[in-house]
Order: C-alpha cells, then sequence, then structure tokens
C-alpha cells in the first residue's frame, strides 16, 4: 500500500519519478497539483527525503497556496519551501542582495509606482514621447526579463535610443530609493546564482526542483530553473504547452517544447480531465488541434457528454449584454447560483455593457482584475507609510505621505527635500535634520518637517514591537488619515481602510515580509466562491480556475482574435487562449458574438464572427439567435428545453443518491469516519467531520473553519472524541 494508489495511472506514473529530469504534459484539469502534491507526499513519507530539500515553484499566490495545504494534509508538516518565482526570489535576495552592493530593507515597486516613476522622469527631463507610461514599462521589463543589460539593448530608431535612456533614468532612480521592480526580483535573483558559493549553498539545500505552469517561464526563470537543478538535474517540470498564454509578457513556449530533447527527460502525459463534460471537451480539442505547437494528448473524461456547447449570435454588443441577463436568469430558474457563473472576455473594456445590464436587472456581480483592494489610492496611501517606515530612502513613498493628509507643505518644500537627499546620499529623515541647519525653509516649514520626521520615527519604534494590524491602526489614527476621511464623510474609503486594518488581523509576520506579500498579490488572490456573484474577468485572469458556467462574450474577428495578433501572425496564442477560457467551464459553456460593436470608442462596425467558433463541429453547438428570444413561439421552446434540463438534473440526482446511499457505509469502513463524528487535530483543535469521499475529508473545526484531509492518511492527523 503506497500513498500513490490515490492516484490513476497516468498521475502515479508522474509522481514515481523522483530522480532526474521529468516532463509531465498536463491537460487542462487533469490533475497536475494533485501529482505535484502526491509526489512529494511519496518523497518525504515513503523514500524518506527530507521535506526542506524540496523546492516547488508555480505562477500564482493562489495555486501556492493551495499546493502548500495539500501538502501540509499529505505529510503533517509545512517545511516543503513552496513559492512563486518572484516570491523565491525575494527570500533569496533578502539573504544575499548585499552581495550585489544592494541594501537588504529594499522596496517593491507595483506597476503604479513604475508608472509614477517613468512619469517623474519625462516630466522632470522635458522628454518628448508618444509612448504612455504603462508602454514604456513594458518596454523596460521586456529588456530586463530577456535578459539583456543596458548595454546590451539593440538600439535601430530615435524612440529606441529615448527608450534606453529613460531606461537608465529609471534604474538609477530605483537604487537611488533602495526599491526594485518585478522584473528586478528576478533579474537580481539569477544575477546572485551566478555567485558561485551562494549557488552551492542554494543547490545543497533543494535537491529537488518542482515547477508548475511550465509553458509560462520565460528566459530568465528558465535560466534560474537551470542554475537551481545543475548539480543534481532532479527537475520535475508539469506543464501544458496548449495553454501557453503569456507570450505578451516574455513566456517562451519553447522552453517546455525543447525540454525533452534538451535534457533527456522522461516525458509523460495527462489527458484524464476531471473538470468538464464531454462535448465541452471534444468542442475544446477540435479548436486546439488547428495549432501547430499543439504538444500534448487529447483531452477527454469518463463524465457524461452534458449540454451542447450554447452559440448566442446578437445584432450587437448591447443585446448581447442584455443576453446575458437573459441567461442568467434562466440559469437561476434551473438550480444555479450566481457563484456559479463566470463571464470571460478577451480585454478589459468588454465588462462595461455587461456591467451596466447586470446593474439594471439588480444582479450582484464582481469584477476581477480592475482596480484591485491593494491599488485604492487610500489603501495605497496608508501602505506608502509602512513602506517609508521600512525603507527611508524611498522617494515614491516619501513624496506620497509627506502632504497626506495635508501639513502645510507644498510641492517647493517636498522638491527641495529630494533635491537634498539625493545631494548629500542621505535618507530623508536625515536631510529633514540637515534642513534645520540650512537657510531654505522658514521656521513653521522647519516645524511641520520635524513633526513628521517625530511621527514616522515613532512608528519606526511601533513597528519593532507591535503586530502588523496594531502598526496599521496607529498609523491610520496618529497620521490623521482616518480623522481627513471623517471630515470629508468619504465612508467607503474610511471603510475600506479599516478593512485593510482587519485584513492583517492574526498575521505574525514581519514588516519587509508583510509589504513583499502585498507587492506580490495578484487580482485572483481576492476570488472567493462563496461569495453569491457572477464574476467577470479577462481569459487570461481565468488561468487556472474552474466555474459551472462559463460565458465568452465578443467572439468576433480582430477582437478575439485580437487585431495585433492577426498582423503579428501570431494567432496559434489567441487560439490557446480561447482554449484555455474553454475549458474552465465544468457543466456549461456559452459562447457569443454581436454582429455589429463599438469598439475602443469607436462608432459600431459590422463584425465577423471569431475564425476559433467556425472550428467546433456544428453537432457539438446549440445555436441561438438573440432576436427571437422574446418570440411567443421561441419562449415555448426555450420554456420545454429548460424544463427538460430540470428534469435531467433531478433524475440525475436521485441516480446519484441511490448510489451513494449504497456507497455510504463502504465508505466510512474505509476512510475509518464517520459524518458528524467530533474530533481533534493538534493544530486545528476540535472540529466536526462534515463531508466524506475516497478522496477527502472536510472538517469544519471550532477555531479555523473549515479544512480539507486526504482521506487515506487523516487518521495519522485527526483523533475521533
Amino acid at each position: 500500500m503506497t500513498i500513490l494508489d490515490n492516484l490513476n495511472e497516468e498521475q502515479r506514473v508522474a509522481a514515481e519519478r523522483v530522480d532526474g529530469p521529468v516532463l509531465v504534459l498536463a491537460g487542462a484539469g487533469s490533475g497536475k497539483t494533485r501529482v505535484l502534491t502526491y509526489r512529494i507526499a511519496h518523497m518525504v513519507n515513503e523514500l524518506g527525503v527530507p521535506s526542506n530539500s524540496i523546492l516547488a515553484i508555480t505562477f500564482t499566490n493562489k495555486a501556492a497556496n493551495e499546493m502548500k495545504e495539500r501538502v501540509f494534509n499529505l505529510i503533517g508538516q509545512n517545511d516543503v519551501w513552496i513559492s512563486t518565482f518572484h516570491s523565491f526570489g525575494v527570500r533569496l535576495l533578502k539573504q544575499y542582495i548585499d552581495v550585489i552592493g544592494l541594501d537588504r530593507s529594499f522596496n517593491i515597486y507595483d506597476s503604479d509606482d513604475q508608472k509614477k516613476l517613468v512619469s517623474s522622469i519625462i516630466k522632470r527631463f522635458g522628454i518628448d514621447i508618444k509612448l504612455s507610461a504603462s508602454k514604456i514599462i513594458s518596454k523596460i521589463s521586456s529588456y530586463k526579463e530577456s535578459g539583456l543589460r543596458l548595454s546590451e539593448i539593440p538600439v535601430n530608431t530615435s524612440l529606441d535610443r529615448v527608450l534606453v535612456d529613460i531606461y537608465k533614468m529609471y534604474q538609477e532612480d530605483l537604487l537611488k530609493n533602495n526599491a526594485l521592480d518585478f522584473a528586478d526580483i528576478l533579474v537580481y535573483t539569477d544575477r546572485i546564482l551566478d555567485n558561485e558559493e551562494i549557488l552551492e549553498k542554494v543547490q545543497d539545500r533543494f535537491h529537488y526542483i518542482s515547477v508548475d505552469e511550465f509553458q509560462d517561464t520565460n528566459e530568465l526563470q528558465m535560466k534560474i530553473v537551470m542554475k537551481l537543478g545543475g548539480k543534481r538535474k532532479n527537475i520535475f517540470v508539469v506543464g501544458d504547452p496548449r495553454q501557453s498564454i503569456y507570450g505578451f509578457r516574455g513566456a517562451n513556449i519553447n522552453n517546455i517544447l525543447g525540454f525533452e530533447g534538451q535534457f533527456g527527460a522522461f516525458k509523460c502525459n495527462l489527458g484524464r480531465n476531471y473538470r468538464s463534460t464531454s462535448n465541452i471537451l471534444k468542442a475544446s480539442n477540435s479548436v486546439i488541434k488547428n495549432n501547430n505547437s499543439s504538444l500534448g494528448s487529447e483531452l477527454w473524461t469518463e463524465e457524461s457528454e452534458g449540454e451542447k456547447v450554447f452559440l448566442n449570435q446578437s445584432e450587437d454588443s448591447r443585446k448581447e449584454a442584455k443576453f446575458l441577463v437573459y441567461k442568467i436568469k434562466e440559469l437561476l430558474e434551473m438550480g444555479y447560483s450566481y457563484s456559479d457563473i463566470t463571464i470571460l472576455y478577451r480585454n478589459n473594456f468588454q465588462s462595461r455593457e455587461p456591467e451596466e445590464e447586470l446593474i439594471r436587472a439588480g444582479i450582484p456581480y464582481r469584477v476581477y482584475g480592475g482596480m484591485q483592494f491593494y491599488q485604492r489610492k487610500e489603501v495605497k496611501d496608508i501602505l506608502a507609510y509602512l513602506s517609508f517606515i521600512h525603507n527611508t530612502r524611498d522617494s515614491l513613498s516619501f513624496q506620497r505621505v509627506i502632504n497626506t493628509p495635508q501639513r502645510g507643505l507644498g510641492q517647493i518644500t517636498v522638491d527641495k527635500v529630494v533635491s537634498l537627499c539625493q545631494q548629500e546620499d542621505i535618507d530623508f529623515l536625515q536631510a529633514i535634520d540637515k534642513a534645520q541647519e540650512l537657510d531654505i525653509f522658514s521656521s513653521n516649514i522647519k516645524n511641520s518637517l520635524l513633526s513628521f520626521r517625530d511621527m514616522i520615527t515613532n512608528f519606526m519604534e511601533i513597528a519593532k514591537v507591535s503586530s502588523i494590524r496594531d502598526l496599521l491602526n496607529r498609523v491610520a489614527i496618529d497620521s490623521g488619515y482616518n480623522n481627513y476621511l471623517k471630515e470629508a464623510m468619504e465612508e467607503d474609503r474610511l471603510n475600506n481602510v479599516k478593512e485593510l486594518i482587519n485584513s492583517a488581523a492574526g498575521i505574525d509576520i514581519s514588516l519587509s515580509e508583510y509589504l513583499n506579500n502585498i507587492s506580490l498579490a495578484s487580482s485572483t488572490d481576492e476570488l472567493n466562491h462563496r461569495e453569491n456573484h457572477v464574476k467577470l474577468m479577462t481569459i487570461h485572469n481565468s488561468k487556472g480556475l474552474e466555474f459551472k458556467v462559463v460565458f465568452i462574450i465578443g467572439l468576433e474577428e480582430e477582437l478575439f482574435p485580437h487585431s495585433n495578433s492577426v498582423m503579428s501572425n501570431n494567432i496559434e496564442e489567441e487560439r490557446r487562449l480561447f482554449y484555455v477560457g474553454m475549458t474552465r467551464a465544468k457543466e456549461m459553456l456559452i459562447l457569443s458574438y454581436a454582429k455589429s460593436r463599438a469598439v475602443y470608442n469607436a462608432s459600431s462596425t459590422f463584425r465577423e464572427r471569431s475564425r476559433f467558433v467556425d472550428e467546433i463541429p456544428e453537432m457539438l453547438l446549440e445555436i441561438k439567435l438573440t432576436e427571437k428570444v422574446n418570440d411567443r413561439k421561441s419562449s415555448e421552446v426555450l420554456f420545454k428545453a429548460i424544463e427538460d434540463m430540470k428534469k435531467r438534473k433531478e433524475e440525475n440526482k436521485r441516480k446519484i443518491a441511490e448510489i451513494n446511499k449504497a456507497q455510504i457505509v463502504r465508505l466510512q469502513k474505509i476512510v475509518g469516519f464517520s459524518l458528524g463524528d467530533k474530533v481533534a487535530h493538534k493544530v486545528f483543535g476540535k472540529g466536526k467531520v462534515t463531508s466524506l469521499s475516497l478522496d477527502k475529508i472536510v472538517i469544519l473545526f471550532d477555531e479555523v473553519g473549515e479544512k480539507k484531509f486526504v482521506s487515506s492518511t487523516a487518521s495519522k492527523f485527526i483523533l475521533k472524541i
């Protein structure tokens, strides 16, 4: 008996391979996280591999946290190092960044901070450039992530020259502010690993390297992985070339396509899908097979055929949005809830019309990937105080907090302090002290600056002895920020500050770790499947997620596939993106396009249906025209279809209930627990068994809420009481 008995044959073949390079081509919904976590449990519990010698890297905080929880439930300890690439890099930099001449108290600039820095450079030097700050940042990041140093960037045009000049000044400002951007985390991690002594220490710490979502790695990440695993070659990579959708960020699909040949890796395929119905998979397979670079096996399932893929045609985008409302109401009649439903689209701007119609209909919804909680002004203001407390050389944080709320310190005063800081090569608190000796400010200004310095110094002392929550609370009150919002009657913004403070309850980490976690947060970290609302997001943001019902809207040429991809002959990545969207659906997939649509504020124009829709066999589609929805005959047909679907669902429920009744006694004997059993766990305390299956036991603990355990190993950690 081995823990790997819980895997299917394909999964087991992959998980049994411990030594040497291994390539696992894992299709959507095929249980790749299960393979990764059970492999770790097999290595630790059954082969005796020290858990702290394993490094598992993935791409999102959500995936890393899910993997941590699963591994803990399997092995009962949490010293396997599981993190994103950037989180791993930050932890390494906190230990070794001084080797390359930088300070360990660095701050991490998010995209908003980066744009502000670039904008300030353009303004300061009067640079004439037509590109937006966002596009300039994108270019700088691509330079960094491709491994190009400043002197290696090709300069072929006057625009290239200006971009290189901005890049140079941008990097100089980052160094002055003791700050890093996201790309720097990888750049400096790679640079530190060039140090042979440090590389040997890291290689001797991590004997086994696992990388999830390997198809999304860029050149720099590939270099880091190869350095980490270079000594023992125990590199286990999992990915799906069919889901490689981040080429615009520098991801190189050739990393996964060439891994087997480059390293002589053992290769295995995971093709069985546990997520979607057969019809959804058939439609998805029919689309992706049109790509030349479709390495991997076709998805298959033992699930039922399910409903056909629903295809809607609307006269225009407004009627498409009305169709969404109509269909959502129909889904509710069929027994679905709002939380089961997700609307996906190619570009962020496409959410506007659906949002307007959802509001009119009183349907609760939330947009993911728009303005994140941590990007809201009031939240960033409070966090800027913490960033400045942590790093008093940070110019952006200083300029954000020095007069927020207003302290009678104008821009001229701020500019003089910044200039003094740069001239003397000192931090901002030292610059304020230095200013007292100089005849550059009035006595009132000097007193205001001293009050600010004393406040920050007091916060720094509080930070040494208090929790993050207490520090946030003191900053919000003592800075005057709470009163400022109250006086302005900004109740929503004040509530956001309170939510920020409450979100830190129970967090027992350093200020540096807290700021790093906030900087590396992503839009889907906030996603909660229990909240009963319709979710809206781009397909890029849906990666790694699954939903019972998925709408994909705006399926028109030049929108999806995007016009840029058509012009640059990069249709294959767009097709992979559509495939990713399709394979998010568990039970129902609803596709939609409009015959006319206004795009980017232009007038409405005729739209041609996306070529991707035409790649789905008609036998897999149920085609409807929105305009017939209100016809009496169509309504009768639709009503009958709904009733038939309800009957099928009820019949399925009845059959499942009969099967479950027969299996429940056998199940309780196998797992050793029954529903309602009172249990105890040495970490989580007392609780009650609320759900049982052959795979997992769900327990609701009195103190920490719901936790999931693997059925076959649960008795090692849980006792009946």
